[in-house]
């Protein structure tokens, strides 16, 4: 394309609805065009204000200027990242945001599921209005819970004297509360006559069912607690969650790659100027071939390596917070798993970035 030709078609990005933003709406489009008939150099839109290579450029080379003298009154060499980190600082803050939030749903997204399983596990009677809670403070639960839940939950709730009775400790405990068995003494049959046990007067032992007890929700607590133990409100959340989830995912994704060609139109101006002001002796000592791998090759890198830079600071929270839950379930082996796993992680991630930098260095 001739260098002073120019598209003058509209960018479609430029004025896009809200909702158009959201679902990248304002892409299909491009997509339509593209699949009856593919896309060629008329297809070519205007380029936003805020991606066109002369305005990055004064952008960047005003936070070198101010890093320059700061190294000089430190007395210290300038660094190129604290320029490019103080000129996209607003984009990496939201873009930071995001990626917590990405990070934070996909760590609670196992508790929803988790829950919302345990509600399908418990038996619900006809009259009942709802799934109710787990009691895990003593008080007894409204629905019946399986044999296993019950005995664990009660294991996890007595005291520890109590886990180490003997059984004739517990039966004499039971006496003395007043416990006893809900048979009667006259309550006996036998299994062998009761195909006949209506004619021979023998009655059928039915628990009364009772009725559900309606409690008010007269607080704060009393709704996220009916919210947590109803299925259909846990499904809700679940789904609402996903979704969230999968835009915070993809724009979070878009937005980091789009400040990572930023980064490197900027650093292509910057070179560009650099070259313009050189001296011709500075120039002749100079190699072409430098340039073109600083511009082709290292510069490059900025694309992809912005895109995971959020996490480095994102995974000790999530690992804090994922040590955390597991340390309800498990106790001190969740210290264990999560420790071990990331001293086997990080030390070898870290030799082999160190090693590559090495590398490339003696490459450029």
């Amino acid at each position: 394309m001739d260098h002073s030709r120019k598209p003058d078609k509209k960018n479609p990005r430029k004025g896009a609805f809200v909702l158009s933003q959201l679902l990248f709406g304002w892409l299909l489009p491009v997509f339509f065009k593209g699949c009856r008939r593919g896309l060629d150099k008329d297809d070519l839109t205007k380029c936003l204000k805020k991606d066109k290579s002369e305005d990055l450029g004064d952008r960047l080379e005003q936070q070198w200027d101010k890093e320059l003298s700061r190294a000089r009154s430190k007395n210290r060499e300038p660094r190129l990242r604290t320029a490019l980190f103080w000129t996209f600082i607003d984009q990496c803050i939201f873009d930071g945001f995001l990626v917590f939030l990405f990070v934070l749903i996909k760590s609670i997204l196992p508790l929803v599921l988790a829950q919302l399983l345990i509600q399908f596990q418990l038996p619900v009677s006809p009259n009942a209005t709802h799934v109710a809670a787990l009691a895990f403070n003593g008080t007894a639960p409204s629905t019946e819970l399986p044999d296993v839940l019950l005995t664990t939950i009660n294991f996890l709730n007595e005291p520890d004297d109590e886990r180490n009775e003997t059984a004739v400790d517990r039966v004499r405990r039971s006496i003395e509360s007043g416990k006893r068995n809900q048979l009667e003494k006259n309550d006996w049959r036998d299994d062998a006559d009761y195909s006949n046990s209506k004619d021979d007067g023998y009655v059928d032992l039915i628990e009364d069912e009772e009725e559900p007890t309606v409690r008010r929700l007269s607080s704060a607590a009393d709704y996220i607690s009916y919210v947590w133990n109803d299925a259909y409100w846990l499904a809700g959340i679940l789904v609402a969650l996903t979704l969230l989830s999968c835009f915070c995912s993809h724009h979070s994704d878009l937005r980091q790659r789009l400040v990572g060609a930023r980064m490197r139109i900027a650093c292509c101006s910057m070179i560009y100027r650099k070259t313009l002001r050189m001296s011709k002796k500075a120039a002749g000592q100079t190699p072409a071939g430098y340039l073109i791998n600083l511009l082709s090759n290292d510069v490059s890198r900025l694309d992809y390596g912005f895109i995971f830079l959020h996490y480095v600071w994102v995974l000790p929270f999530q690992a804090i917070f994922t040590c955390y839950l597991i340390w309800r379930q498990v106790q001190w082996a969740a210290v264990v798993g999560v420790v071990g796993l990331l001293l086997k992680t990080i030390p070898v991630q870290t030799g082999l970035g160190r090693l590559q930098s090495v590398l490339r260095m003696r490459v450029a």
